[in-house]
């Protein structure tokens, strides 16, 4: 599906009803800023790109072909970019990433997905009340559509400190288990695939505000330097909360093996002091007619007794040793 979206800067009015037929001379009319849309097209939609736009034959390529990193190439007269937003799976702790790919120009702005984006669609609301970005041009739209798209990791933050906070608490209740452990675990992996794309996107920004490119005045810089400001604050963020599921996972892995070599003490001390009481009952417990106390009627008693103090002996041992 193409939609399609004019402003005339020059009678400073929205151009409405257009259709694909129109794409060509709204292209020639230097009165317009015009934005399309290519929402989940067909391959006749797509062949518009090449014979209507004139656009590279790899830059359409890497729209079709969706998962590519973002990235920002400059042509003569347009800019390609690629830019992912994230979305945010609870349920697998996955990063579904959305893509936008987009071609920006000194008049008219393209931009193609194959998925749903809440900023486009947000951005053709206001369009269509006449409130839009679109007024200010095409530069200015394809802020205001970046921007919000990009504005969906806030939400994600907050989940990953709401999630820390509450893994934190099971560690200080002792009640961190297994499914803990492994709750851990994918939420790190999650925060490293969130901070690669965020760097990806990162530098997507820092050339849009830094790099003096065509269409792009240093107004325009500034609103894209914002951007990227944020991203920037994404990634100190994640890699704080990435350091923090480390640091605590670490605690508690350490706990677990404390408690383990805890009870490997109290076993191995256990067996220490079995271990003479096993012998004595061993050798009384061999067939001979002749022993020590054997037909003594204070024999059991000072059997007894020997254990008891060989018990008292070793306690007393191990409680100056500090081991108990």
């Amino acid at each position: 599906m193409i939609d399609i979206v004019a402003y005339n800067h020059h009678d400073r009015c929205y151009v409405n009803d257009l259709t694909v037929n129109d794409i060509e001379t709204c292209l020639t009319d230097e009165r317009l800023y015009v934005w399309v849309d290519f929402n989940k097209p067909n391959s006749d939609e797509i062949d518009l790109l090449k014979t209507l736009f004139k656009l590279d034959p790899l830059a359409i390529e890497d729209c079709t072909h969706t998962r590519q990193l973002p990235k920002l190439e400059s042509f003569s007269d347009y800019h390609f970019f690629i830019v992912q937003g994230p979305t945010l799976n609870v349920g697998n702790l996955a990063t579904d990433a959305v893509e936008l790919d987009g071609f920006l120009a000194d008049r008219y702005l393209i931009t193609y997905h194959e998925e749903e984006i809440p900023s486009i669609t947000e951005a053709k609301k206001k369009n269509l009340k006449s409130t839009g970005r679109l007024s200010q041009g095409v530069s200015y739209l394809a802020y205001d559509i970046l921007d919000h798209m990009i504005d969906m990791y806030l939400p994600i933050l907050d989940f990953l400190e709401e999630k820390n906070r509450l893994l934190t608490a099971e560690l200080h209740n002792h009640s961190f288990n297994e499914k803990t452990t492994q709750e851990y675990m994918a939420l790190a992996r999650y925060i490293l695939d969130l901070r690669r794309t965020a760097t990806k996107n990162q530098q997507v920004f820092y050339q849009f505000s830094h790099s003096s490119l065509a269409f792009i005045d240093a107004d325009e810089a500034r609103l894209f330097r914002d951007i990227h400001d944020h991203m920037i604050r994404v990634m100190d963020m994640s890699d704080y909360y990435h350091h923090t599921l480390h640091e605590t996972l670490n605690i508690q892995l350490s706990l677990s093996s404390h408690r383990m070599n805890q009870v490997v003490q109290l076993l191995t001390i256990m067996a220490t002091i079995m271990l003479p009481l096993n012998v004595i009952t061993g050798i009384y417990g061999m067939n001979f007619t002749w022993m020590p106390l054997l037909h003594s009627p204070y024999g059991f008693w000072s059997t007894v007794a020997l254990m008891l103090a060989i018990i008292g002996g070793l306690l007393f041992y191990f409680r100056r040793r500090k081991w108990i």
